[in-house]
Protein backbone atom coordinates (compact mmCIF):
# COMPACT_ATOMS: atom_id res chain seq x y z
CA UNK A 1 0.00 0.00 0.00
CA UNK A 2 1.20 3.53 -0.53
CA UNK A 3 2.97 4.99 2.51
CA UNK A 4 0.41 7.80 2.84
CA UNK A 5 -2.49 5.35 3.29
CA UNK A 6 -3.89 5.60 6.81
CA UNK A 7 -5.18 2.67 8.82
CA UNK A 8 -8.63 4.29 8.72
CA UNK A 9 -8.49 4.33 4.90
CA UNK A 10 -7.52 0.65 4.85
CA UNK A 11 -10.46 -0.26 7.09
CA UNK A 12 -12.78 1.92 5.01
CA UNK A 13 -11.73 0.05 1.85
CA UNK A 14 -12.23 -3.30 3.58
CA UNK A 15 -15.71 -2.29 4.74
CA UNK A 16 -16.61 -1.04 1.25
CA UNK A 17 -15.43 -4.15 -0.58
CA UNK A 18 -15.89 -7.11 1.80
CA UNK A 19 -19.32 -7.88 0.37
CA UNK A 20 -17.72 -8.81 -2.96
CA UNK A 21 -16.46 -12.02 -1.34
CA UNK A 22 -19.92 -13.15 -0.19
CA UNK A 23 -21.21 -16.05 -2.23
CA UNK A 24 -17.90 -16.85 -3.91
CA UNK A 25 -18.12 -20.54 -4.87
CA UNK A 26 -16.04 -22.69 -2.52
CA UNK A 27 -15.01 -19.84 -0.20
CA UNK A 28 -15.68 -20.77 3.41
CA UNK A 29 -14.25 -17.67 5.05
CA UNK A 30 -11.99 -14.70 4.37
CA UNK A 31 -9.98 -12.93 7.04
CA UNK A 32 -8.49 -9.47 6.63
CA UNK A 33 -5.35 -8.88 8.66
CA UNK A 34 -3.77 -5.49 9.24
CA UNK A 35 -0.55 -4.71 11.07
CA UNK A 36 -1.08 -2.55 14.18
CA UNK A 37 0.31 0.51 12.40
CA UNK A 38 -1.88 -0.13 9.34
CA UNK A 39 1.00 -0.26 6.87
CA UNK A 40 0.56 -3.86 5.75
CA UNK A 41 -2.45 -5.98 4.89
CA UNK A 42 -3.02 -9.70 4.40
CA UNK A 43 -6.02 -11.66 3.17
CA UNK A 44 -6.42 -15.19 4.48
CA UNK A 45 -8.88 -17.36 2.57
CA UNK A 46 -10.26 -20.70 3.72
CA UNK A 47 -11.44 -22.75 0.74
CA UNK A 48 -13.45 -25.95 0.39
CA UNK A 49 -10.84 -27.20 -2.08
CA UNK A 50 -7.71 -26.22 -3.95
CA UNK A 51 -9.73 -26.35 -7.17
CA UNK A 52 -12.09 -23.65 -5.82
CA UNK A 53 -9.13 -21.45 -4.89
CA UNK A 54 -7.47 -21.98 -8.27
CA UNK A 55 -10.70 -21.01 -10.05
CA UNK A 56 -10.92 -17.79 -8.03
CA UNK A 57 -7.34 -16.50 -8.30
CA UNK A 58 -7.48 -15.39 -11.91
CA UNK A 59 -5.33 -12.79 -13.66
CA UNK A 60 -8.34 -10.43 -13.48
CA UNK A 61 -8.55 -10.89 -9.69
CA UNK A 62 -4.81 -10.18 -9.30
CA UNK A 63 -5.18 -7.01 -11.39
CA UNK A 64 -8.21 -5.87 -9.38
CA UNK A 65 -6.51 -6.39 -6.01
CA UNK A 66 -3.32 -4.71 -7.23
CA UNK A 67 -5.33 -1.68 -8.35
CA UNK A 68 -7.55 -1.60 -5.24
CA UNK A 69 -4.61 -1.45 -2.86
CA UNK A 70 -2.23 0.46 -5.19
CA UNK A 71 0.38 -2.13 -4.36
CA UNK A 72 2.49 -4.88 -5.83
CA UNK A 73 0.52 -7.90 -7.05
CA UNK A 74 -0.52 -10.18 -4.18
CA UNK A 75 1.75 -13.09 -3.37
CA UNK A 76 -0.11 -16.37 -3.01
CA UNK A 77 0.95 -18.87 -0.38
CA UNK A 78 -0.83 -22.17 0.04
CA UNK A 79 -1.38 -23.95 3.34
CA UNK A 80 -3.23 -27.14 4.09
CA UNK A 81 -5.83 -26.85 6.84
CA UNK A 82 -6.53 -30.27 8.34
CA UNK A 83 -8.89 -28.80 10.96
CA UNK A 84 -10.60 -25.56 11.85
CA UNK A 85 -11.63 -25.13 15.48
CA UNK A 86 -13.92 -22.42 16.76
CA UNK A 87 -16.37 -22.00 19.58
CA UNK A 88 -19.44 -22.79 17.51
CA UNK A 89 -17.98 -25.80 15.67
CA UNK A 90 -16.43 -27.32 18.79
CA UNK A 91 -19.64 -26.90 20.79
CA UNK A 92 -21.77 -28.41 18.02
CA UNK A 93 -19.40 -31.33 17.69
CA UNK A 94 -19.43 -31.96 21.44
CA UNK A 95 -23.24 -31.91 21.47
CA UNK A 96 -23.44 -34.42 18.62
CA UNK A 97 -20.95 -36.73 20.28
CA UNK A 98 -22.47 -36.47 23.75
CA UNK A 99 -25.93 -37.16 22.30
CA UNK A 100 -24.65 -40.36 20.78
CA UNK A 101 -24.83 -43.37 23.08
CA UNK A 102 -22.06 -45.13 21.21
CA UNK A 103 -19.24 -43.29 19.54
CA UNK A 104 -16.50 -45.50 18.14
CA UNK A 105 -13.34 -44.87 16.19
CA UNK A 106 -13.82 -46.18 12.68
CA UNK A 107 -10.37 -47.78 12.49
CA UNK A 108 -10.45 -50.12 15.50
CA UNK A 109 -13.88 -49.80 17.12
CA UNK A 110 -12.64 -48.64 20.52
CA UNK A 111 -14.46 -45.98 22.50
CA UNK A 112 -12.82 -42.62 23.23
CA UNK A 113 -13.58 -39.47 25.24
CA UNK A 114 -15.97 -36.94 23.67
CA UNK A 115 -13.14 -34.39 23.27
CA UNK A 116 -10.91 -36.90 21.51
CA UNK A 117 -13.79 -38.05 19.34
CA UNK A 118 -14.62 -34.46 18.41
CA UNK A 119 -11.08 -33.85 17.19
CA UNK A 120 -11.08 -37.08 15.19
CA UNK A 121 -14.56 -36.41 13.79
CA UNK A 122 -13.51 -32.98 12.51
CA UNK A 123 -10.46 -34.52 10.87
CA UNK A 124 -12.75 -37.03 9.15
CA UNK A 125 -11.51 -40.14 10.95
CA UNK A 126 -14.53 -40.98 13.08
CA UNK A 127 -17.92 -42.48 12.56
CA UNK A 128 -20.41 -41.84 15.37
CA UNK A 129 -23.58 -43.86 15.49
CA UNK A 130 -26.62 -43.88 17.74
CA UNK A 131 -27.71 -47.41 18.65
CA UNK A 132 -31.10 -48.63 17.52
CA UNK A 133 -33.78 -48.51 20.20
CA UNK A 134 -34.32 -51.87 21.77
CA UNK A 135 -37.49 -53.56 20.64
Amino acid sequence: MPAQTSKAQVIETINATAHTYEGVPGLIRKYYGITPDGTSLVGIYLWESKAAADAFYTADWVAMVTKRWAALPPRRQEWETPMVVGKRRAAACRRRIEASKTCRQSDNGTAATPAAMCARKQAGHVTCTRPQAES
